[in-house]
């Protein structure tokens, strides 16, 4: 799994970063190809602080179990 964060917003559409994430992915034949999440945060000035960071990723990795999640857990909460 990839989760692409950013403060960016594209009505209609993901988030302009996740699209150019996923575009370099492909074109370099990335295998296997990972699951490409976008999330937003920090609308409105809203500061994002590590708990927001950490609750992302404990909500995706419900999402899909079944696959391999790598984060470092400790240095989100610290």
């Amino acid at each position: 799994k990839l989760v692409v964060v950013e403060k960016a917003i594209s009505y209609g559409y993901e988030t302009p970063l996740a699209t150019e994430v996923k575009a370099a992915l492909y074109t370099n034949g990335a295998n296997p190809l990972p699951e490409v999440y976008s999330v937003v945060v920090g609308l409105g000035g809203k500061d994002v602080n590590p708990q927001d960071l950490v609750g992302i990723i404990e909500k995706l990795e419900k999402i899909s179990p079944d696959r391999p999640s790598w984060w470092h857990e400790e240095e989100l909460k610290q």
